[in-house]
């Protein structure tokens, strides 16, 4: 039987939203044990997918997969997590946390599992698709046990620890598969993800959270989120697929058209249900807008250092993962202070003044990364691009803090929708990322090889080993133009946001109406929990007269 939590918690720890834990004031020995638990849960829900995404190359060579079947095991994990935020939410809403999270991680260890013991191609595609489904629980109970952690003072750290933070994956999975590739064994990251699943199942069981409320959140209405799931697992599909079969192929036509015409009904849907998944008003606030196009565009960097970059050395310059782990190690180190450094200096006044910042890394190392050599080494580019994964990490916290603010001052279905919005950014635009810098780089490489042909015709040495020649040079210049390119649209970018930042600054903080709400309700809750404490000190002092009496 669900306990009543009013009864056990005071108004100011009582839960923000439906489906979130309660906030109890803890002393410090229990917020130790929720940070150990947090940094449990951080690393397992990090590497779900990035991990795989590092290692996509071995398991093809392992499993005997071709370029195109490696993308679909690729998409298939973002086709099953995009769209899962509204019905994971809901889900926690209904059946409470404990049910909520223990289902996530039976079926994440079955689809890991599952992964291990076979290497047929359709049941690895389904196994990373469930995986994807539930995948991000993960990082919800990351969020969870981040509110247990923090002291009451510290609350407005949240965002910018559990989602911040978590951003290190992309750089730390390929450190970690520097050692994979070394092995002969093809299972070795099946089993390392199992094994660390498994230690942060066993740490939830252990390191239980506070109860939240729970009520029906399930409707008939709700099947529409079907309409959003095809549109979504479309684009994750055709986005991941589209560099290796190419962009002529009629049924990626087929399928972006077949994309818009879901998320057209799903929005119209919306437009009229009673209790809808997503508001489009606020879909439609420019200040979301902002946000979710920077939170898009910092995916993308990230998807630079992966798809661009990293392909620079291992595709161009031949060299291997286990030479490039000084590389990755370094790209880590950089996303790790940006982590650290936001959480030391964050607080809501300087969120803008922070993302401006950020912005102005992002095209100083892609413009440091563009004097490229066919004799270069990784440590050329060490400072450029760790201070694109510095600025990549230090970004995402106060953009998604002010998201968050967005939301919870209109309401607890507003929230939802910032989440879908910047669940759909990260994903489908991270794909979309991967397959532009792709696009882009064949297009130079082959631009280049031709200007290099043909300055070259009467060269003795055309036709031998000339060849191979060219095409490594025209690889480098085409990845030096691809860093310019991404320096030029972030240097806008930045211009854009410092104009905007001394528009704000000149004037009032931008979410200033909000933080106001924000603080009445802090205000108001603190109030109640006064009175309370006043109502039981008077109670308690009046049994003690009646006790003497007795005695």
């Amino acid at each position: 039987m669900p306990i009543d939590i009013k009864e056990h918690f005071k108004p100011n720890e009582m839960p923000s939203i439906w489906g979130s834990p309660a906030k109890p004031d803890l002393p410090n020995q229990i917020r130790l044990l929720y940070g150990i638990a947090f940094i449990v849960v951080l690393i397992a829900a990090s590497l779900q997918n990035n991990l795989i995404i590092a290692y996509i190359d071995y398991l093809q060579g392992d499993f005997g997969f071709t370029p195109t079947q490696g993308a679909y095991v690729t998409a298939a994990y973002y086709m099953g997590n995009v769209w899962t935020t509204i019905m994971l939410f809901r889900f926690r809403q209904q059946f409470g946390l404990k049910i909520f999270f223990t289902c996530i991680f039976l079926v994440l260890l079955f689809s890991q599992i599952l992964e291990f013991m076979f290497s047929n191609f359709w049941i690895v595609v389904f196994a990373r698709f469930i995986g994807g489904v539930v995948g991000g629980g993960i990082s919800v109970l990351t969020i969870f046990y981040t509110i247990q952690m923090l002291p009451m003072s510290k609350k407005y750290l949240l965002f910018p620890t559990s989602i911040g933070l978590s951003q290190i994956d992309s750089v730390l999975s390929h450190f970690i598969v520097a050692y994979f590739s070394v092995s002969d064994y093809p299972h070795l990251m099946n089993c390392f993800e199992i094994g660390f699943c498994l230690i942060a199942f066993c740490t939830f069981l252990l390191i239980e959270l506070p109860p939240s409320y729970t009520a029906k959140a399930f409707f008939p209405e709700d099947f529409t989120v079907i309409l959003f799931a095809l549109g979504t697992a479309l684009c994750c599909l055709i986005f991941s697929v589209g560099n290796i079969i190419w962009w002529h192929y009629e049924a990626i036509a087929y399928g972006l058209c077949l994309a818009l015409v879901s998320f057209g009904l799903f929005f119209i849907a919306e437009f009229f249900k009673k209790r809808p998944f997503i508001h489009l008003k606020f879909l439609m606030n420019f200040q979301l807008i902002e946000l979710s196009l920077a939170a898009a565009f910092v995916r993308m960097c990230l998807a630079e250092q992966s798809t661009g970059a990293t392909m620079l050395f291992r595709n161009v310059l031949s060299f291997s993962d286990y030479q490039l782990m000084g590389y990755y190690g370094i790209l880590t180190l950089g996303a790790l202070f940006g982590g650290i450094l936001c959480l030391l200096i964050y607080n809501y006044e300087r969120s803008h003044g922070m993302i401006l910042f950020a912005a102005a890394l992002i095209p100083l190392g892609s413009f440091l990364s563009t004097n490229l050599s066919v004799d270069m080494l990784p440590s050329d580019i060490y400072l450029g691009q760790s201070l694109i994964a510095f600025a990549s990490v230090f970004f995402m916290g106060p953009l998604i803090v002010n998201g968050i603010v967005l939301g919870f001052a209109r309401g607890t279905n507003y929230v939802i929708t910032f989440a879908v919005v910047f669940t759909f950014s990260q994903g489908v635009f991270g794909l979309f990322g991967s397959a532009l810098i792709g696009y882009f780089i064949r297009f130079q490489t082959t631009q280049n090889a031709q200007n290099i042909i043909n300055h070259n015709v009467s060269n003795p040495l055309f036709g031998t080993h000339f060849n191979d020649e060219v095409i490594k040079q025209a690889g480098v210049l085409a990845y030096e133009d691809l860093f310019f390119t991404i320096g030029v649209i972030g240097s806008v970018i930045f211009i854009i946001l410092a104009v905007r930042y001394i528009y704000f600054k000149l004037t009032t903080n931008s979410l200033r109406r909000e933080l106001d709400i924000l603080k009445t309700r802090s205000i108001n809750n603190n109030a109640k929990t006064a009175k309370i404490l006043e109502q039981l000190t008077r109670a308690q002092n009046s049994l003690i007269p009646q006790q003497g009496g007795n005695k």
